[in-house]
């Protein structure tokens, strides 16, 4: 079921945006501005911000993980454009203290899966390559354990089944010549927007947020 909705909401998302372009299209864009299909791989240093009950007696530090995914860019003139993207991605933190009800001593691995789909506004700034990214994105998540080194213990009944967040980022196009290609390189910062706790106690104010840092490799068709 989580799967369709995401379906749903990308197809929509590409309609909307080529309807845009198809209005906004010119001869000239017609023949040289066309969408690109690419996939990426990433580097993703992902944290948690929270304040629910013990969680200024909680530590909470950079996780490492990895994503996957593919994205189209839609152009809407040679400096304005749309990226939509489909990915996997691991978020989490790493923490010692109180997480959600319980307090731990020992260093706790968190561990969140999530599919996102972030639908983003592209600026490329002259011919330099470079183009900036902002946006908004949604994620739904897959899975989310704790693991103390010993034990693995599903914390998703925890979780809310949505994560909403904002990203905004950098991608430089590589200048590869005689190549019709294109290798690019980027980073981008993701921004907790939405509570992704469920109510752990009576106290309505518990709240914790998802944000990642995400460096990337990408390769465009």
């Amino acid at each position: 079921m989580k799967m369709k909705k995401c379906a749903i909401t990308f197809l929509l998302s590409m309609g909307i945006f080529h309807a845009a372009y198809s209005q906004d299209s010119t001869e000239e864009q017609s023949s040289s501005l066309n969408p690109r299909f690419g996939i990426k791989g990433s580097f993703i240093s992902a944290y948690n911000t929270a304040s629910f009950y013990g969680s200024s007696n909680a530590t909470m530090s950079n996780k490492a993980g990895w994503g996957v995914g593919a994205f189209l860019d839609i152009p809407f003139s040679k400096q304005w454009g749309a990226q939509l993207g489909l990915n996997y991605a691991q978020l989490g933190t790493k923490l010692t203290g109180f997480y959600l009800s319980q307090n731990f001593s020992a260093s706790q691995n968190i561990k969140y899966n999530y599919f996102t789909i972030p639908i983003l506004a592209k600026y490329t700034i002259g011919t330099s390559g470079l183009s900036i990214l902002a946006g908004p994105q949604i994620g739904f998540l897959l899975s989310a354990k704790r693991n103390d080194g010993t034990n693995s213990t599903s914390v998703k009944s925890s979780l809310k089944s949505n994560d909403f967040a904002g990203v905004a980022g950098l991608e430089y196009k590589l200048p590869l010549h005689d190549f019709s290609h294109e290798l690019r390189i980027g980073a981008s910062y993701q921004a907790g927007l939405s509570n992704v706790i469920k109510d752990i106690s009576t106290n309505s104010n518990n709240k914790m947020y998802n944000n990642a840092i995400n460096a990337y490799v990408a390769f465009a068709f």
